[in-house]
């Protein structure tokens, strides 16, 4: 239950919230960063696959974007499971999620212009089948 509650913060509001002009110390580089991105929300498959390349490994840049990223996609994978559509192992980590999506969307660049839940619904399913019915 807890997890249908955090996907709805993420779906109803939560993606604008951050991308708000809040001065506070904490929130002050989410804020520059998103000022040279035009939405922290996600229409489709290719708003994920933009904003999620966002992170340089070398010097760091753009890590608040990788983060919004596996928690958006940590989120819908928790609700799939949850209502069976997919099968998480239970040990599955954040980086899993976050490169079978990726790596979805580098091979099947055709369906980027797909809905972005279900693009990730593709992806997720693919890689995590549900458990076969007993």
């Amino acid at each position: 239950m807890r997890n249908l509650a955090i996907l709805t913060l993420l779906l109803l509001g939560s993606a604008p919230a951050v991308a708000q002009k809040d001065q506070s110390p904490l929130t002050a580089n989410i804020t520059r960063e998103s000022e040279s991105s035009p939405s922290w929300t996600f229409n489709s498959g290719n708003d994920v696959w933009t904003l999620c390349q966002k992170v340089d490994l070398h010097t760091g840049s753009g890590r608040a974007y990788r983060g919004f990223c596996m928690g958006y996609i940590k989120g819908i994978a928790e609700v799939l499971d949850f209502q069976k559509q997919i099968h998480l192992p239970v040990h599955v980590t954040n980086g899993r999620l976050y490169d079978t999506v990726m790596n979805w969307l580098s091979s099947h660049a055709e369906n980027r212009r797909l809905a972005a839940l279900d693009v990730l619904y593709l992806a997720l399913r693919q890689s995590f089948p549900p458990a076969a019915k007993q």
